[in-house]
């Protein structure tokens, strides 16, 4: 069995194929507000987006797809204002 390693001044896990992990590790580690919108819910021709994920931010484009077609702009701005608030929330 083969053990991976890590350098010791190393705190996150490799990105890889991982963007969006990429971008938000970045922007927790410049202290940036960020919130990481995921579809928790999604029925009907929305399920193909159950599990989708995206970053936004308050000051930039959002990162990702939600796969919500038309629905996307306002989860997106939804998501913009809770982030204003700075609490956590599940948007329906």
């Amino acid at each position: 069995m083969e053990t991976l390693t890590t350098p010791a001044n190393d705190s996150h896990p490799p990105q890889g194929d991982y963007p969006l992990l990429a971008e938000l590790l970045k922007s927790i580690d410049e202290r940036q507000a960020v919130a990481l919108v995921t579809v928790v819910k999604a029925t009907g021709d929305y399920a193909p987006a159950l599990g989708h994920h995206a970053l936004v931010w308050l000051d930039r484009e959002p990162l990702g797809s939600l796969n919500l077609g038309n629905l996307e702009r306002p989860a997106f701005t939804e998501a913009s204002q809770v982030l204003a608030q700075g609490r956590p929330q599940l948007l329906t």
